[in-house]
């Protein structure tokens, strides 16, 4: 019977004692650091350290010897709510208490005029858009400071309560707001950009160059920045009349300047065509006349999309079946090339698994208002710090905010040109490693307006 309770006895020692045990050769606790650093009654006070265990129940936290639950434990950190009955601006001891184990103490603050934010009222997600901080304690003018994430924003008006602030340029789907004064931070509040309209607001408000060429052949270009990067963009507005015909020129002799083939042709302006690769190569019907028959298996990527011109009345046109499909197109010039960017409006779901559509990449894009009305664009590209190039989704926004409705990818990389009869070529091409206008490339096609 002895020897029975001496078992026990040694089980109960090892097991049933093992938690005490663990508690007793636990070192005290220690805390590191107090987030936020001042105490406001009713807020949530964030305990950082070591030696805390892993019992929530086991714990408690102590200002000025009064013990309060902890309410959370994670790892090295400990949540409780600050208690009521401070005063403002002194100084509180705060100890951590682990079954009995105490720690250091951390001096903080009692602060009962923390700002707190209720709401954000107003706005779209757009960037210089006003916006509206709702809640209390923001103190007397010029006591605060609005941030989003850690830009500060401009506050327009302003009271205790209400701050109104116009939205800074970042370049993110969400950030944290708050408001500081006296050095103390409020708690953060979300607000959600809207990226692509905000896209867009900063190219329709580019500082554009803008100069008519004829009547209905208008020419801007702008160095701006949008979708997070510089860009250099030229864009030509067509409406086609009897003075403005567009037309498409193809070199099927051999590659040659976009500027050459639309001097040839006697247009007033043109840009690169489709590709030239062989794998690539487009279907091209000039007058009625078929020049080039193209490549039978051309991937969608370069190929599901064509300009067709009929009696100077321009569509773009998506053609799954690539040049197979253009052959059966009726137009006087009919240009295959890819990938298709719009329809009505409406970015098209761009393939991902190409860096053709994903990296930044001088670009060309042609594309149709619903009125009608022509647009060339290029962006120029392989710049760092002055032009960056964009992906063909961005391209496709771009297009859209310049106020297509369908629109097409043209050729792009160092074949991206723009020429402009008594100018030259005005864009900035990258085949010669410069940024200036000589690096123009020779191209298989061309479209142009005469």
């Amino acid at each position: 019977m002895a020897f029975f309770l001496l078992i026990v006895l040694s089980v109960y020692a090892a097991f049933g004692c093992g938690k005490d045990a663990e508690a007793e050769s636990m070192p005290a606790p220690v805390i590191v650091s107090l987030v936020p650093d001042y105490l406001q009654p009713g807020g949530t006070l964030m305990v950082y350290g070591k030696n805390f265990g892993s019992d929530a129940g086991a714990i408690r936290v102590l200002f000025d010897g009064r013990e309060y639950p902890a309410e959370s434990l994670s790892g090295n950190r400990v949540g409780v709510t600050v208690p009521d009955g401070g005063q403002d601006g002194r100084p509180v001891s705060v100890r951590l208490s682990r079954d009995g184990n105490v720690s250091e103490a951390v001096t903080s603050v009692w602060r009962t005029d923390v700002p707190e934010i209720t709401s954000i009222d107003g706005g779209r997600g757009l960037y210089g858009e006003l916006v509206t901080v709702i809640g209390k304690r923001f103190g007397a003018v010029g006591e605060r400071v609005v941030y989003f994430d850690e830009t500060e924003a401009e506050i327009t008006e302003e009271s205790e309560t209400a701050l109104t602030v116009k939205v800074p340029r970042i370049y993110k789907e969400n950030v944290s707001v708050t408001v500081v004064r006296g050095g103390v931070r409020s708690n953060a509040v979300n607000f959600s950009y809207d990226l692509d309209r905000c896209d867009s607001l900063l190219i329709v408000t580019a500082d554009w160059k803008t100069e008519q060429l004829r009547e209905g052949v208008v020419w801007k270009s702008a160095f701006l920045k949008a979708f997070d990067a510089p860009h250099s963009m030229n864009v030509v507005y067509v409406t086609p009349s009897q003075q403005n015909r567009l037309g498409i020129g193809c070199s099927v002799s051999g590659l040659r300047r976009t500027s050459l083939q639309c001097g040839d042709a006697g247009a007033l302006l043109g840009v690169n065509g489709g590709y030239f690769d062989e794998k690539k190569k487009p279907f091209v019907k000039i007058g009625g006349t078929v020049v080039q028959s193209g490549y039978d298996r051309v991937s969608s990527t370069f190929g599901n999309a064509a300009i067709v011109i009929r009696n100077n009345r321009v569509e773009i046109r998506k053609v799954a079946g690539c040049n197979a499909e253009a052959r059966t197109l009726e137009g006087d010039d009919i240009l295959v090339c890819g990938p298709f960017l719009l329809k009505d409006g409406v970015v098209e779901q761009l393939s991902t698994s190409t860096t053709h559509n994903t990296a930044r990449h001088p670009r060309t894009a042609v594309g149709v208002t619903g009125d009608g009305d022509v647009i060339f664009l290029t962006v120029d590209g392989r710049f760092p710090g002055k032009a960056a190039g964009m992906t063909t989704p961005q391209l496709a926004k771009a297009m859209r905010a310049l106020g297509a409705d369908d629109a097409m990818n043209l050729d792009g990389g160092g074949s991206t040109t723009l020429w402009i009869s008594g100018k030259g070529v005005v864009n900035y091409p990258c085949d010669n490693g410069a940024f200036d206008h000589g690096g123009e490339r020779p191209v298989g096609s061309v479209v142009y307006v005469k």
